[in-house]
């Protein structure tokens, strides 16, 4: 009886470092996708209103409030741009 509990324990910590082990290179992948850019930034007459730097397509969102299809609001440097509403 004895060495089923140690069985069964040592099983537990094993699960609970695989556990750990699969959480931390799961959000390690997932913030490698996250990829970041330098941004220049427009009003809406098209004219240059400053940069961005090193900021995702979210922070950039966030930063900048457009999220629509309109004109142009940033543009990354080799990326996506962004559009106002």
């Amino acid at each position: 009886m004895k060495s089923l509990k140690t069985t069964f324990l040592a099983l537990a910590l094993v699960a609970g470092v695989s556990g750990a082990f699969v959480t931390k290179t799961a959000n390690a992948a997932s913030n490698a996708k996250q990829v970041s850019y330098d941004w220049i930034r427009f009003d809406r007459a098209g004219n240059i209103t400053g940069t961005l730097t090193n900021k995702t397509v979210a922070q950039a969102q966030l930063i900048t409030g457009c999220t629509g299809s309109n004109q142009l609001c940033a543009s990354a440097i080799s990326g996506p741009v962004l559009r106002y509403n």
